[in-house]
């Protein structure tokens, strides 16, 4: 029997990182911020993804994916509590804009590395999926 133990896990975790930004826009509203201001704080992911999944997988060609994933992961971690310790919406945009460009490429660049490293050892990739 084969253990899909790692690839497994960081798959979840990959697709875990997501659930955080879904209660981002509960969490505007618990800090007073406009329905208008959370719709634009929101918006930044969308648009984030449009560009910065390109540049963060130029840079995992040009080092390893592995590096691009552990860079992201760290400065998705930063993004978080600035995040968190903005008090202004002018700091929330900010640090949404740093966060999100960060966090976008998590979820591809996890998927990318997970699939190498199934790949390497035989397995199947439905398995971890599931």
């Amino acid at each position: 029997m084969r253990f899909y133990t790692l690839e497994a896990a960081l798959e979840w975790l990959i697709y875990a990182a997501i659930s955080v930004y879904v209660l981002f826009s509960q969490y505007f509203a618990v800090k007073g911020f406009s329905p208008l201001q959370i719709g634009v704080l929101m918006g930044i992911m969308p648009v984030m993804s449009l560009f910065a999944n390109a540049i963060l997988f130029k840079l995992a060609s040009m080092k390893t994916r592995v590096f691009v994933l552990r860079m992201t992961s760290i400065f998705s971690i930063f993004g978080l509590w600035m995040v968190y310790v903005s008090t202004s919406f002018n700091r929330a945009f900010f640090s949404m804009v740093l966060f999100t460009f960060f966090f976008v490429g998590i979820v591809p660049m996890g998927e990318a590395v997970v699939v190498g490293m199934v790949k390497r050892k035989g397995f199947s990739y439905g398995h971890i999926r599931l």
